[in-house]
């Protein structure tokens, strides 16, 4: 009986052994926390207090591009091919020699290439003016904050112990967190290591810092100054020099900071403070140059000074007398601005006040004129009261005057726009008819042209438009533009002046200095030089001056010439030299030196003219000129001077 139970007592005494023996514990760490939004187990939402707030996505803009969308630039990709140039003749080959040997003073007369939108000489680049608006639906995102919340249990602050884990009882070894070698004096207190009481240095497990002793190199870029030239005077530290700093100092950077500081609302609390900002803004704003204003964006000031003054001018209430005015504050342009002030709700009289001026009762609307005493960039603040005998209100605007480009004239009426507001008021149909006089210097650095869309007259008014990257002005089709006063067009890489409508010049020079520009091109438009003081010309080495590109007409009978690669040159349609002169009656015009003295003869069938060219009529008044019968007439020999053919008839000639 001992022997059967023997072998299962045995059993069972292994099992209890196997059951009862304690192994090596093994803990899993439980992901406690979510790091992304801040939440955990024990803090399951978000709350006021830990500030975190999701970002809110903001909705793009659903303005559709229309036709005023797009701006019509003619630029030419044609190249000429031999076709191109008339076939070459025996007398064009010299002797010794199978080049032609007028090779290059061939002008290509067979050239078939018309500019157009097919031949990809035409072209609408988009230059959209959109403004985001309740229509367009376009809302900018709004980005979240994290949240603040520091979970103690999770993230248990160090106590200088060790933890025992509460399930298992064993002790958890604690770790060193610093990134940075510990040193006497510099201890990193959050380290439940080496911030524990009695710790060793020896136990840091952080790095030393390397000494940098080389301080970080100020290269003076700024978005304003995106690249170092010769006048900053700037040169990279090298091997074999120290280089030298940039010495430009820009100074649009710390007003765009201080713009960018300014609080997003005014409230009691703030509303002194911000008036100081904006103050400051103001005088840093008006010590800059035209140019420098132009890149400023002082839309955040014009919305935060109407809002300091809608804090002192409440809406109107019945009973509680109000001062009134025409336009509450903000910039205006041009020599002087009149505003009008008024009394409301039951008010008897009133005061008003401009800048440290007098104080001046009035009883009803009056009609009060600031600006004339203020520079471009200085402002005045006008005060006003309004009593009914009993409780007084009180209001102030502030005005900023602005620099203006010209002034717009249309049935006595004058107006005025800033170097900005140029583009818009040449495309406003409220214009057509208008003369436009400039009264600044303009300098344009877009490569789209100021394009005229407007019938109109423009006065240069002794001042000059420059644009450094593209063309200057262009005329659309349909247009009627006169051009007059002395002034310039200039152009710096590209045409001055395009002629697609309808123009004619009476004043002004028309420079390009860019190669393989133009001065006036007239491009499928119609073009009148009527003012002997006009000159057209092209400064650089390889340009021209005048270029008639299938025009509609171009009628020549005063003004100037010059290009080295022509003065004037017909580069397609069907026009010649001679069907440019503007002959009138019995008035005829001709083609003379740059002196005005000595015509131009054998030319009239030819396609271009170089040097300088000069276009006046003929003077017959004591030479009687004797008719060719073919288009050209012929004066007699007079003192040993030879006889002068030119143009006196319309065009005979191809």
């Amino acid at each position: 009986m001992r022997n059967k139970l023997r072998r299962p007592l045995a059993f069972l005494l292994s099992a209890v052994m196997i059951v009862t023996m304690s192994g090596t514990p093994v803990h899993a760490v439980a992901d406690r926390g979510q790091p992304e939004t801040g939440l955990c187990e024990h803090h399951t939402a978000h709350t006021d207090d830990c500030g975190y707030k999701e970002e809110t996505p903001g909705t793009p803009c659903g303005h559709e591009h229309t036709e005023d969308c797009y701006t019509e630039v003619t630029e030419c990709v044609h190249e000429h091919t031999p076709e191109c140039y008339p076939e070459e003749t025996e007398d064009s080959v010299s002797d010794n020699e199978a080049t032609p040997a007028n090779a290059e003073e061939r002008e290509p007369e067979n050239c078939p290439h018309i500019c157009d939108g097919e031949s990809g000489c035409i072209t609408e680049k988009l230059d959209c003016r959109h403004e985001h608006d309740s229509e367009c639906g376009y809302t900018e995102s709004t980005p979240g904050t994290p949240c603040t919340y520091v979970c103690e249990i999770c993230n248990p602050q160090d106590s200088g112990e060790a933890d025992e884990e509460p399930e298992t009882g064993i002790i958890k070894q604690e770790q060193c967190s610093c990134l940075t070698l510990c040193t006497e004096g510099q201890i990193n207190p959050d380290c439940p290591v080496c911030g524990a009481e009695d710790a060793g240095l020896s136990d840091c497990k952080g790095k030393a810092e390397k000494e940098d002793t080389k301080q970080p190199e100020d290269t003076g870029i700024c978005k304003h100054h995106q690249e170092h030239d010769d006048a900053c005077g700037y040169q990279p530290e090298s091997e074999d020099s120290e280089g030298s700093p940039c010495t430009y100092e820009c100074r649009i950077c710390p007003i765009e900071d201080l713009i960018a500081a300014l609080p997003g609302e005014v409230t009691a609390d703030n509303a002194d403070n911000a008036r100081a900002q904006l103050d400051e803004i103001l005088a840093l704003y008006g010590a800059l140059s035209w140019e420098e204003q132009e890149q400023i964006d002082l839309s955040r000031c014009y919305a935060l000074q109407a809002a300091l003054d809608g804090a002192n001018d409440p809406d109107p209430v019945e009973g509680v007398p109000t001062p009134t005015i025409s336009q509450e504050g903000g910039t205006f342009v041009g020599d002087t601005l009149t505003l009008t002030i008024g009394l409301t709700n039951n008010a008897t009289s009133g005061t008003y006040k401009i800048g440290d001026g007098t104080i001046y009762t009035y009883t009803s609307q009056k009609e009060i004129t600031i600006g004339a005493d203020m520079s471009p960039g200085d402002s005045v603040t006008v005060l006003l009261t309004a009593t009914d005998g009993t409780e007084t209100n009180v209001v102030d605007y502030t005005f900023t005057k602005k620099a203006a480009a010209a002034k717009i004239e249309k049935d006595g009426t004058t107006t005025y726009v800033d170097e900005s507001g140029l583009d818009a008021a040449f495309a406003d149909t409220n214009n057509t008819g208008a003369t436009f006089t400039l009264l600044d210097d303009v300098t344009r650095t877009t490569t789209t042209p100021l394009n005229i869309k407007v019938n109109c007259t423009l006065d240069l008014g002794g001042h000059t438009i420059t644009c450094t990257d593209g063309t200057a002005i262009s005329t659309f089709g349909q247009t009627n533009v006169t051009i007059q006063g002395t002034g310039e067009i200039v152009s710096e890489s590209g045409h001055a002046l395009v002629v697609v409508g309808s123009v004619t010049l009476e004043g002004g020079t028309f420079t390009s200095n860019k190669e393989n520009c133009i001065g006036v091109n007239v491009n499928y438009g119609t073009l009148s030089v009527i003012g002997e003081n006009v000159v057209i010309q092209n400064t650089s080495n390889g340009g021209y001056g005048l270029a008639v590109n299938n025009a509609q007409s171009v009628h020549l009978s005063a003004g100037t010439y010059s290009g080295t690669a022509g003065s004037i040159s017909i580069v397609g349609g069907s026009l010649t030299l001679g069907g440019l002169l503007g002959h009138s009656g019995d008035t005829r015009y001709a083609y003379f030196d740059e002196n005005g003295t000595t015509p131009f003869t054998g030319v009239l069938s030819n396609k271009s003219l170089t040097g300088t060219v000069t276009v006046k009529p003929c003077d017959h008044s004591t030479v009687t000129a004797v008719d060719n019968g073919d288009g050209t007439h012929s004066t007699p020999r007079m003192s040993g001077l030879r006889a002068a053919r030119h143009w006196t008839r319309g065009p005979q000639l191809d």
